[in-house]
């Protein structure tokens, strides 16, 4: 269901929704060379006159066959004949592959299992008109309708919001969608951070740890063996690597914690002492050194070591 909500979703906002491509008005729309005593029967839903007057044509105008087995499908299946209306529109595709009417005869028989409540058979038709439309001129396109709707699932809002409910799975779904796109690198770089922080969310503290080495694995420099030219770090590299170690540290990984926060703590340090100064480092470099005193828990054994690494922190960041 909510991929075909979704595939719904991404067709309507490209104005090509499942009735646009069926044909306007559900397939009457079309009719302007239609015999007139056919196309009034259509208007007026005189399914069975059009039915009878259709199969005639089939015989008198055999090359127009196609179109007289769209026009009876869309009779019979407002008729209540469903069974029938498939039929006719399978033919369309199984005897008529080349013929202009064949994505309409796909929709509509999507729409038809989609009434019926066949959902994965309306799915199967709806992505595989998707992936029709991801030509490398639609990806960015497609990508951002994705990321508007994900970043909606997935964003708490400033103030109440009637009707607005948080859906972190369904975010995360949505931007393993914008991945599959040849989206712009920076709407990329986002969503791959963005699912890691779907999964802290609903507290899946192991598949977060996963998702933020996927991220750091990707869009982390000193992760690049060999470093390529022309490569761009994340935008959120400093706190990817910070929220690895939490999801470390809540997965009572302790030593593999206080690793991660030692070294982000010591790049960040270096990058300061560079001069590339600004708060947001010294900030993160303050929560890496608070954080890897964490690492050490309670143990009266290991009590001397955390209150030193507490130690360091305060005397690095007094204030």
């Amino acid at each position: 269901m909510r991929v075909l909500a979704l595939v719904l979703v991404v067709l309507s906002s490209l104005s090509l929704t499942p009735v646009a491509l069926a044909g306007a008005n559900d397939g009457e729309g079309d009719l302007a060379s239609v015999p007139d005593p056919i196309r009034d029967d259509l208007l007026h839903g005189r399914w069975d006159h059009a039915l009878a007057k259709l199969e005639v044509m089939g015989t008198q105008k055999p090359e127009d066959t196609d179109l007289w087995l769209l026009l009876a499908g869309v009779a019979h299946d407002r008729a209540g004949r469903t069974e029938e209306a498939l039929a006719a529109l399978r033919t369309i595709e199984n005897e008529h592959a080349e013929s202009p009417w064949v994505a309409k005869a796909r929709f509509r028989q999507a729409e038809i299992h989609r009434a019926r409540g066949e959902y994965q058979a309306a799915e199967a038709i709806y992505e595989a008109a998707v992936r029709h439309l991801r030509s490398p001129e639609r990806q960015g396109e497609l990508a951002a309708i994705y990321m508007e709707y994900a970043d909606d699932a997935a964003t708490r809002p400033s103030a109440p919001t009637p009707g607005h409910r948080l859906d972190f799975d369904r975010a995360f779904q949505l931007y393993a969608k914008v991945l599959e796109l040849d989206a712009p690198r920076a709407m990329r770089d986002k969503a791959l951070f963005r699912m890691a922080l779907c999964q802290v969310e609903t507290g899946s503290h192991e598949t977060a740890r996963q998702r933020f080495q996927i991220y750091l694995d990707e869009l982390d420099p000193t992760r690049q063996k060999p470093l390529r030219s022309g490569f761009l770090p994340g935008e959120h590299i400093w706190e990817a690597r910070w929220r690895l170690g939490i999801a470390e540290l809540n997965l009572g990984q302790g030593a593999q914690a206080r690793r991660t926060f030692e070294d982000l703590a010591e790049d960040l340090e270096d990058a300061l002492d560079s001069g590339d100064v600004a708060a947001e480092m010294r900030r993160r470099a303050g929560d890496a050194r608070y954080d890897l005193a964490r690492t050490y828990g309670t143990g009266s054994d290991v009590a001397r070591l955390a209150a030193a690494a507490y130690q360091r922190f305060l005397d690095e960041f007094p204030t």
